[in-house]
């Protein structure tokens, strides 16, 4: 398993997750002058991805075969409780009913949107990573 120790990186971290492959290869395309960016196109396909680097954010569709987005994220940030999560999904209904039933440990973003909503949105859980990476090396309980 990676050290999760804080290492100087020159850019953030991002496991992408979809299973439409021309979907993948676009957004990876729009991300890497912002971010490293790692793909796999399911979620079992992911975990081995997850398991062998550290990201700092895993952002993946909800709707895949196999295992979805919700499971993988779960999955991911309770491996690394300071990994932050963004949902992606075209099923506006889904992610406000999954909102409102708690789903306060990831972030949503409804497809389709505008490219710079998602490098918004990877900038502000990569925020939220650094936070929750220092509280979890440092040994506090309490992680959001």
């Amino acid at each position: 398993m990676i050290n999760p120790a804080v290492q100087p990186r020159a850019k953030p971290v991002v496991l992408l997750v979809d299973d439409d492959h021309d979907l993948l290869e676009t957004t990876s395309a729009l991300l890497e002058d912002d971010f490293e960016v790692i793909t796999a196109s399911n979620g079992e396909e992911a975990l081995r991805r997850f398991a062998l680097s550290d990201p700092d954010v895993v952002c993946t569709d909800y709707d895949m075969p196999g295992m979805n987005g919700i499971e993988l994220l779960r999955m991911t940030m309770t491996e690394r409780r300071y990994v932050s999560g963004i949902l992606l999904s075209g099923y506006r209904e889904f992610l406000e009913s999954s909102a409102k039933r708690g789903a306060d440990r990831y972030l949503l973003l409804v497809k389709p949107y505008a490219p710079n909503a998602l490098t918004d949105l990877i900038n502000t859980a990569v925020k939220y990573t650094s936070v929750k990476r220092k509280f979890t090396l440092n040994g506090s309980t309490h992680v959001a």
